[in-house]
């Protein structure tokens, strides 16, 4: 009896721990922002799911949003967007000057 309960403990633990899995979702954010020499701004935000993942996206934000964490922002809208309901978001900012992504919002 005591062997049949904590087999099924186990497979109930192992059950908990893929579907806990399943609920987060990790996405590496970037973005960069330009001014070119007559004025024109120019906001970039990237969402990365994973290699080869099809939902890998980078976009430019609208002229009248652009601003320096615009593309943050915009990422971080869009990361939220594709994000299956009742997950846990887990993001991170890709940093250009060192190569290493950050924790950003948990």
């Amino acid at each position: 009896m005591h062997c049949v309960v904590r087999s099924q403990l186990i497979k109930q633990i192992r059950h908990w721990t893929r579907q806990s899995l399943k609920m987060l979702s990790t996405i590496t954010i970037g973005s960069t922002h330009q001014v070119s020499d007559d004025g024109e701004i120019e906001a970039v935000g990237a969402v990365w799911y994973g290699q080869n993942n099809t939902q890998n996206k980078a976009f430019t934000v609208p002229d009248n949003l652009a601003s320096p964490e615009a593309g943050d922002w915009a990422a971080i809208l869009e990361a939220a967007k594709t994000t299956p309901k009742h997950s846990k978001l887990e993001l991170f900012k890709w940093n250009e000057q060192d190569g290493y992504k950050h924790p950003t919002l948990n």
